[in-house]
């Protein structure tokens, strides 16, 4: 290896990433408005090569339908 090599960095780790290869950091995201303000509403995923995902968890609706009138109604 040469001085320039040695200067630029050819075979050293590369800084680039701060994650290692295949690895990855969630971190939960809490909700801000609505009736579930508070609660954790999903989670954000960080990967080691640089992308970002969310996974958002909907909140579970509860209906039912009334006898005669066969209206929806929620819970």
């Amino acid at each position: 290896m040469n001085e320039f090599q040695r200067r630029i960095g050819v075979g050293e780790p590369s800084r680039t990433f701060l994650r290692h290869k295949g690895g990855t950091k969630t971190t939960p995201v809490v909700t801000q408005e609505g009736r579930r303000r508070g609660t954790v509403g999903g989670v954000q995923t960080e990967h080691w090569d640089g992308r970002v995902d969310a996974t958002v968890k909907a909140p579970a609706v509860h209906a039912t339908i009334c006898g005669k009138s066969r209206e929806i109604v929620y819970e």
